[in-house]
């Protein structure tokens, strides 16, 4: 089934807001820096 997702870079035109990913189980992406963003479930406004 597909997954609707968020992503969204904060910019104020000196500085932009990323999120670090703290390490968690079996996370490939641990260490990176990424937008700030998430998954939506069925039905969720």
């Amino acid at each position: 089934m597909p997954q609707l997702a968020t992503i969204c870079y904060i910019d104020n035109g000196k500085e932009l807001l990323m999120l670090h990913r703290n390490k968690k189980p079996n996370d490939v992406h641990e260490g990176k820096w990424i937008g700030v963003g998430g998954k939506l479930e069925r039905g969720e406004t």
